[in-house]
C-alpha cells in the first residue's frame, strides 16, 4: 500500500465496489486484487506479482484500485467529479458535479471518515449514475 507523509496509506476500494468497477469497464494498472471466487466472509485482497488491469484476470478476480484512482477514473471517463467535505470534526458528506456545471448536489452526509464517504461516493455513481 501506498504510503504519504510515512503514516498515511491510500484506501483501497471495498469489494463491492471493485466488482462494479470491473463491470463498468474499469481497467486499470493496479498492484492489489480481491479473489471473488471465495465466499465474501473468506474474501481476500492479494497482491499481484505485476500490476495487472482487470481484462488480464479471470473472472472471478478484481481489481483492488485506490479510492482516488476510482474517483479519476469515473472523473476523466464520465464526467463526473466527486467532492468530500467535512461538515463538522466528525462528519463528513459527498458532492456529485457533472462537470461543466454548477456546484453539485448533496447526495450523501454524515460519514465517520473521508474515506467512507469516498467509498459511498463511488457506490453511488457506479449504480445510479453510471
Amino acid at each position: 500500500m501506498k504510503t504519504l507523509n510515512n503514516n498515511i496509506k491510500e484506501q483501497k476500494v471495498g469489494f463491492d465496489n471493485a466488482k462494479l468497477l470491473k463491470e463498468k469497464g474499469f481497467d486499470c494498472l493496479c498492484s492489489f486484487a480481491f479473489n471473488g471466487a471465495y465466499e465474501p466472509h473468506h474474501l481476500n485482497i492479494i497482491e499481484l506479482f505485476f500490476k495487472q488491469s482487470n481484462s488480464e484476470l479471470i473472472e472471478k478476480i478484481f481489481t483492488a484500485p485506490t479510492q482516488q484512482l476510482a474517483l479519476d477514473w469515473i472523473r476523466i471517463n464520465f464526467n463526473i467529479h466527486i467532492t468530500i467535505t467535512s461538515i463538522s470534526q466528525e462528519s463528513w458528506q459527498f458532492h456529485i458535479t457533472r462537470i461543466g456545471d454548477r456546484l453539485g448536489e448533496n447526495y450523501g452526509e454524515d460519514f465517520y471518515t473521508p474515506e467512507e464517504a469516498k467509498e459511498a461516493a463511488i457506490n453511488y455513481v457506479l449504480t445510479k449514475l453510471i
